[in-house]
């Protein structure tokens, strides 16, 4: 990427805020005929490589079984089996995503950040808070990460989309 490039990127990712990313994406969601092209342009983006990710969701599903068969709902046990779960899984599916992520100026909560953040959230919610066990928390998260990643290259595809556009025009 070339550095005029780089500062276009910059300069446009400052001028947008989170919150109005927030509203736009609510009120899109909002329309159903917007929320169903939402829908089918995340699914266009799964690709070949995504059975990769089938790894992270089969940890989370037997890590959620033994919480169901009582292993893991013992206080200790059940704690460690999820925070190492969460680590060895969350790092899993940053590495895959890692190798595709194009590289912008996003601000602190890139795409990679908030997926940390949502996979530290529900660590946090499975390994302590006791009596939600039952729940698949794990399989929950890895999926929403998942999602999150779909919406990233769906975001990405259609800013790319408007670029070539705009300079087709110039």
């Amino acid at each position: 990427m070339s550095e005029k490039n780089y500062q276009k990127n910059l300069r446009a990712n400052r001028k947008e805020n989170p919150s109005g990313k927030a509203s736009k994406l609510a009120k899109s969601f909002g329309n159903p005929i917007s929320a169903t092209k939402s829908i089918f342009s995340m699914v266009t983006e799964i690709r070949v490589f995504d059975i990769l990710f089938a790894f992270p969701f089969m940890l989370a599903i037997l890590k959620d079984i033994s919480d169901i068969v009582l292993i893991g709902s013992v206080w200790g046990i059940g704690t460690v089996i999820s925070i190492c779960c969460s680590i060895l899984g969350g790092f899993y599916i940053w590495l895959i995503g890692m190798g595709e992520i194009k590289k912008k100026a996003r601000g602190f909560l890139g795409g990679t950040t908030k997926r940390l953040l949502v996979l530290f959230g529900g660590t946090t919610i499975e390994a302590f808070a006791m009596g939600v066990n039952f729940l698949p928390m794990q399989t929950i998260t890895f999926l929403l990460m998942y999602i999150m990643l779909l919406y990233e290259r769906s975001q990405n595809k259609s800013q790319e989309e408007q670029l070539a556009k705009n300079q087709q025009y110039a």
